[in-house]
Order: C-alpha cells, then structure tokens, then sequence
C-alpha cells in the first residue's frame, strides 16, 4: 500500500515539476495614450492570456531612459524574450545593447533602431506607405498646389521611412518637395502646426499625416478649405472619421497581425526555432474617395 502511496506522490510531483513553464514573454511600448499601440497592448494580453503565456507590458512614455529601466527590470522578473517598440531611433540602441550583453532575444516591433542587434524585425512598409500616400495625394489634387507632410519626431525611423517614400515620389514626377512640418504624432499639436502652415502656405491642397491622430488634428481646419488628407495607422477612431467624411483615407495597418506575429515568434525563439530577420506585414489604402478602396 505504501508502495502505491509512494508512487502517487512521485507521479504529482513529476507532474507539477515536468510541466512545461509557461512562456514569459516582455512588450515594451513607448505610448499608451496612443490608439495605435493601445491596440497592440490590448491585443497582445488577449492573445497571451488564450495561449497560456505570460505577458510583462511595460511602456516608457517616448523616454529612452525609462524603457531602458524598465526592460532591465523585465529581465529580472525573468521574461525570456524582448519585444520592443523602440522609443527613438538613437535613444533606444542602449536596451538593445543590455539585451545583447545578457543574450536576451530581442524583436523589434513597428520601428527600427539605430544599434544593437534584434534577432527579428515586424513592421508594415513604411517607405511603401509613403509612396503609396504621396500617389493618392498627386491623383486626388490633379498635382495642383502645394502638400503638406505632417511628421512624427524625426529620430524615429517610421518618420524618415514614411518621408522617403513619400519624396521619391514627388521626385520621380519632377515635383516640388512637400512642406514639412512636425506634429509629433499628437492631434492636438497638428491642429495648431497645420493652422501655422495653412496661413504661410496659401495653396496647399492635400496633407499627408503620419498618423490618423494628427489627420483628425488636420482635418479639424482644413475642411472648409478642399484639402484632400490621407492619414496611417488604420485606427478605429482614423477609420470613424473617414466613414464620417472628416477626412479622405488612410494606410491600414494590421497591428493585431503584428504582434500576434511577434508573439509566435518570441515563443519559437524560447522553444529553440531561429526566426526569419525580417517580416513585412501588408499596408491597405482605406478611403471613401472615387479611387475606391484596394
């Protein structure tokens, strides 16, 4: 009897110690104010919570110095793989760098950084999504007047990403380059620049804003002037306001796929898998324009 008693006791002991740990996985994001990465926290503790994982989330309010405290901390509550947003192209490269001494996996998310060495980069294309606005833009203006391009700060990489596609363009049919303006990404600030730039810049004719946030800014004052505004991001609130005529369209992206993506990943790389460098997920024109959505 005290055979099969014994036995028992090995068996749940085996149990409980031979059970696989549930996957610790971090997710640093620099702005939880924003819709767009409030959609990626929500999406990430759902889909952790279906799987079983265990989800840090942390964010830094755009500091480079609180995200990098932050991720340390992570690390020391035993996450066993970074994914990031990184706060700036340049500020950032200090986590990635803790996150290479330790040989702590790391993924970027969303934007690039400038240093250190992430094992995976998620991201739509941003350079496409410029090139895409900047075509939208050209054929709803006629290529009449002037296009005003309100940007995020610009040591972050979506930025200068966004730009570039955005300038090729313009060069490529030998037009002038836009007026550029940054509006840090906030709906209240691109309210106050595209107010400053609409009375020096008396012909602008379209807006190509960064985020969805700063194209409702825009929008606020443009409406009475035609101007034709493209936004990005794709955010319930960008795509409200397209629905309801405040503005004219915006790039999709799919930050759901993101990070389900980025998750998967995270647990391949903790199960041994050794993930592809680069993913690109699929930008989509929204708009209730005549060019139809595609």
């Amino acid at each position: 009897m005290w055979q099969k008693f014994v036995l028992l006791i090995f068996a749940l002991t085996c149990l409980n110690a031979c059970s696989p740990t549930p996957a610790k996985i971090a997710l640093s994001l620099p702005d939880l104010n924003n819709p767009y990465f409030q959609t990626i926290a929500t999406s990430a503790k759902a889909y952790s919570q279906s799987r079983g994982y265990q989800l840090v989330l942390i964010h830094s309010n755009g500091s480079s110095h609180t995200e990098f405290e932050q991720a340390v901390a992570a690390k020391k509550q035993g996450a066993q793989v970074l994914i990031i947003v990184p706060s700036k192209a340049d500020g950032s490269i200090k986590t990635i760098q803790y996150a290479n001494q330790v040989n702590w996996p790391v993924i970027s998310l969303d934007r690039n950084v400038n240093g250190g060495k992430v094992v995976q980069h998620i991201s739509s294309d941003n350079y496409m999504g410029g090139k895409m606005a900047a075509e939208f833009l050209l054929a709803m203006t006629k290529r009449q007047g002037s296009l005003l391009e309100l940007t995020g700060p610009s040591d972050i990489s979506v930025t200068l990403d966004r730009s570039q596609g955005f300038a090729d363009v313009l060069g490529a049919y030998q037009l002038p380059s836009s007026i550029k303006a940054d509006a840090g990404f906030s709906q209240q600030k691109a309210r106050q620049v595209t107010a400053e730039m609409l009375a020096q810049h008396r012909h602008i004719s379209g807006i190509f804003a960064h985020n969805d946030e700063m194209a409702l800014g825009a929008a606020a004052l443009s409406q009475t002037k035609n101007i034709t505004i493209i936004g990005f991001d794709g955010t319930k609130s960008g795509l409200r306001g397209i629905a309801q005529n405040v503005y004219d369209a915006t790039l999709v992206q799919q930050p759901e796929v993101m990070i389900t993506t980025a998750i998967n990943s995270a647990v391949n790389i903790i199960n041994g898998a050794r993930p592809v460098p680069y993913l690109k997920i699929p930008l989509r024109l929204h708009t209730n324009s005549p060019l139809n959505n595609k």
